[in-house]
């Protein structure tokens, strides 16, 4: 018996994908490469560069330069990062491989950003699967911009799917003894992609690949001081998985605040694009299933449908943000009309508050995120404070000791008061007691002999 043909509409979620996918992809940003390498000793960081950054001399710029820890030298992963994913892959994943079992006892940190991050997971599958890695201990991932991400990452919310000629879908992330970082910026449209068909949302996506994604953005994530939402997970073989939301402002209006800045509209434009903006948000967010990076590990595919209890949820929420907006143009416009009363009073700062500000480090301090990108290690707290530098002491101001203050003060004038001349003459006399007593030295010690 013949099959009934298919419908259309079976078809029209995988051919949204497909565009969209190929869109972002030719799309994305390639940016220019920075220098400066950091040297380390014993332990190293392999890194893999997004598109467009063959060298991978983006990497150590990444997290506020906080990918490199103080003591790991750094390894670029060198190999083609075009548009072609799959077939760059192909040339880096191995190289990612020899890298790390190339370095029995080291402690290794493998950091992808982007596409980079395909590498470091095709090698994190091949160790598994070959059984040849290090020891759980010696080995962590650090996954930025990935689209290997928990609940946002396009090979999720697309599994299946691939582009021709461009990526081969690798699926979501797979489980392993490995710890594993990933670094997410909110609406980064490779690892924070809409669950569900929303036309606003998806515009906010295309949006972001210029407002969310680029190297930029995350080389300014600064952990441990910039807010996050981290989330660490257990995964199935072992390992903590550690997922870090970083919350962005809505790429959408991010043209509209550039056209202001250049020409000089901001103090103008910007209450109002505040005002409006929490209203957006609730719109674009109704396409995601949690903003709150409670569950991350839980994946979900794309789907055309919102389901209701999303709808109902946004709707509730709209007197909310009608209210945030509302005080956020108030708060604005109050700033502008007297930048005085709305400026925080300032805090008088002690001696000791305000001495990192004067000192000039001879060396970098242990950055907090290193110790956040360290965190599976369990050597540092990611909160704790960094180490004073060496050599800041040097540099605090002293206060001088009452016997150099002494020293230092100008001989007695003709003015001084007779206390003075009195104290000097003591002064004299005593002075002249001592010489005698020394002059006398076998008298002395007869009488205490006697």
């Amino acid at each position: 018996m013949p099959q009934s043909p298919s419908s259309p509409i079976r078809f029209i979620p995988r051919v949204f994908a497909a565009l969209t996918v190929s869109v972002l992809l030719l799309i994305g940003q390639a940016t220019n490469a920075t220098s400066g390498l950091i040297v380390g000793l014993a332990n190293t960081v392999i890194g893999i560069g997004g598109r467009g950054d063959a060298p991978s001399a983006n990497i150590p710029a990444k997290l506020d330069d906080g990918v490199v820890p103080t003591g790991y030298d750094y390894d670029p992963i060198h190999y083609p990062a075009s548009i072609q994913l799959s077939k760059s892959t192909n040339v880096s994943a191995p190289l990612v491989y020899q890298g790390i079992t190339s370095r029995p006892g080291e402690k290794l940190i493998v950091a992808g950003y982007s596409e980079g991050t395909l590498a470091a997971e095709a090698a994190k599958r091949q160790l598994v699967k070959n059984g040849t890695g290090p020891a759980s201990s010696d080995l962590q991932f650090l996954q930025i911009a990935s689209p290997f991400a928990g609940n946002g990452g396009m090979f999720a919310r697309f599994a299946g799917l691939s582009v021709p000629f461009i990526v081969n879908n690798m699926g979501p992330a797979q489980a392993s003894p490995y710890d594993t970082t990933y670094v997410t910026n909110e609406y980064d449209p490779y690892a924070d992609f809409p669950a569900y068909f929303n036309p606003l949302a998806l515009v906010n996506t295309l949006l972001g690949v210029l407002y969310a994604h680029p190297d930029a953005y995350y080389d300014a994530i600064k952990l441990g001081t910039t807010p996050t939402i981290t989330t660490p997970v257990t995964n199935s073989a072992g390992g903590t998985d550690t997922y870090i939301f970083v919350p962005n402002s809505l790429p959408l209006l991010a043209p509209v605040r550039v056209i202001a800045g250049a020409l000089h509209l901001t103090p103008l434009v910007n209450p109002i694009l505040d005002a409006v903006e929490p209203l957006l948000r609730v719109a674009v967010d109704m396409a995601y299933t949690d903003r709150a990076n409670l569950h991350p590990e839980k994946f979900q595919g794309f789907s055309l449908i919102t389901p209701l209890p999303r709808i109902i949820a946004a709707l509730r929420a709209i007197p909310g943000a009608i209210g945030q907006g509302i005080h956020n143009f108030v708060t604005d416009v109050r700033a502008i009309l007297h930048p005085a009363a709305s400026a925080p009073a300032a805090v008088p700062q002690t001696a000791a508050a305000s001495t990192p500000a004067v000192t000039t480090p001879t060396t970098a301090p242990t950055h907090p995120k290193t110790a956040a990108v360290q965190s599976r290690s369990h050597d540092r707290s990611p909160n704790s404070a960094p180490a004073p530098a060496p050599g800041t002491e040097q540099h605090r101001p002293r206060t001088p000791k009452p016997d150099r203050v002494a020293s230092s003060s100008p001989a007695p004038t003709a003015t001084t008061d007779s206390s003075t001349v009195k104290e000097q003459t003591a002064q004299r006399n005593r002075t002249a007691k001592g010489k005698r007593a020394h002059s006398q030295p076998h008298k002395t010690s007869a009488g205490k002999a006697a």
